[in-house]
């Protein structure tokens, strides 16, 4: 009777080690990784993206009153220029009483004319004429000394403030046109950024007021072995901290974004053009822009908060119905029904029976993932270290080649000189 009492007690372990024994090794598995993830509680947001160029939202236009030569041009449009930065400098010649004792001697030399066509009718005049030749004379020799000893004066455009070189209409030995400006500028808080055209349809959810976020990108070049760290350059924190990506040119030297950075400004303007549109934007903040800067635009026109939230790769659509992947701490997966609401294209809501925030799930699932069966998770950090390593033996490749480059193009020159 006691081996018998002793015998139920053990019982459901027996069972329960049976059951895991049947999990661990009768239960179909999937020789394929898979990324896992969890559901999220979260803002939604529906956005509309687009290209975009940053521009001057307000101009100030410098110009002159008279045709002057240029001396030089010290900046290119789209230079940053600091209040009181010589931009072009001109030379002319000084003129002082000048133009007005050159006036004058067309005048007397117009009299001089007129008296000797009296003194052919019979106007006795000789004695005026005689006057006349005096001064013309006179004045002919102060003109000539003037101009003997002429000095060069030299007038210079500077930046009336801080701000970006929009226009410029001079050029190095050519002559300024006094009918236009010599230099357009904008003040370095008065950008604005203006969208790629857009058809009707692409902006029909969007009304003025509507937020963006601009994400702007930093290009950085670099010589061989001058580069940020590798780790530097993979690490990526969140969608709006640094970010690297670099490649090399044939010289061994690196073309590097090495920064993204995002902020925010406001749809204040649609302006119509034929068929199309485009859109400009008053940002928040200027500090991180520059004038013609290429970005990238995300119009958010409507936001859904605090939702339960997936990647819409992680939904499935099939018979009629739309499905995600549970996965519990041993790799099994369930299938479970949801309902979708907002989709953004990126990120979609989901609802349903015991659908809860913090709920892992197959992120990439594909036709193999089925109800009850075991995957294998996929290591975001190993490959993260692994890539590094394909990275760095790149890009020690591409250093010795740059080097040897460089060698040849030396040795190229050095024979061109013999």
């Amino acid at each position: 009777m006691k081996k018998k009492d002793e015998l139920i007690w053990l019982m459901p372990t027996i069972f329960i080690f049976i059951i895991l024994f049947m999990i661990k090794f009768c239960t179909p598995k999937i020789n394929k990784k898979y990324i896992v993830s969890k559901i999220k509680r979260e803002n939604l947001e529906l956005f509309e993206n687009m290209k975009g160029t940053v521009a001057a939202n307000n101009i100030t236009k410098i110009g002159l009153d008279v045709n002057l030569s240029v001396d030089n041009v010290y900046f290119k449009a789209g230079d940053f220029v600091k209040k009181g930065d010589i931009i072009v400098k001109f030379s002319d010649y000084q003129k002082s009483d000048d133009v007005e004792k050159r006036a004058l001697l067309v005048i007397k030399n117009a009299q001089l004319r007129n008296l000797e066509k009296q003194q052919k009718l019979g106007a006795e005049v000789s004695k005026k004429i005689q006057e006349v030749k005096g001064e013309i004379d006179g004045l002919e020799l102060e003109v000539k000394n003037e101009m003997k000893n002429a000095v060069l004066v030299q007038r210079t455009v500077r930046s009336p403030f801080d701000g970006y070189i929009v226009k410029i209409n001079a050029v190095k030995g050519g002559i300024i046109n006094k009918n236009e400006p010599v230099v357009v500028l904008t003040k370095k808080n008065d950008l604005k950024i203006i969208s790629e055209s857009m058809t009707d349809e692409k902006i029909k959810n969007l009304s003025i007021g509507n937020m963006a976020e601009i994400s702007l990108f930093r290009r950085e070049n670099k010589k061989a072995g001058e580069e940020k760290t590798l780790e530097e350059l993979v690490e990526v924190k969140n969608d709006k901290s640094e970010k690297g990506f670099k490649n090399r040119d044939n010289k061994g030297n690196l073309d590097l974004f090495s920064e993204k950075k995002v902020i925010e400004a406001k749809l204040f303007k649609i302006n119509k053009v034929v068929n199309m549109n485009v859109l400009e934007f008053l940002p928040i903040s200027f500090r991180d822009l520059f004038l013609s800067e290429q970005v990238d635009i995300r119009v958010i026109y409507r936001k859904k908060e605090n939702v339960l939230v997936v990647p819409k790769k992680a939904v499935i659509f099939k018979n009629q119905k739309k499905y995600i992947y549970l996965i519990d701490k041993n790799n099994l997966v369930k299938e479970r029904e949801i309902f979708v609401g907002v989709d953004n294209g990126e990120k979609v809501e989901i609802f349903g029976m015991n659908i809860e925030e913090g709920m892992e799930i197959v992120e990439n699932p594909d036709d193999k993932i089925a109800n009850n069966v075991i995957v294998e998770r996929k290591n975001i950090q190993d490959e993260e270290i692994e890539k590094k390593k394909r990275m760095e033996k790149l890009e020690n490749e591409n250093e010795k080649i740059g080097n040897k480059m460089n060698e040849n193009e030396r040795e190229i020159i050095r024979l061109k000189k013999k």
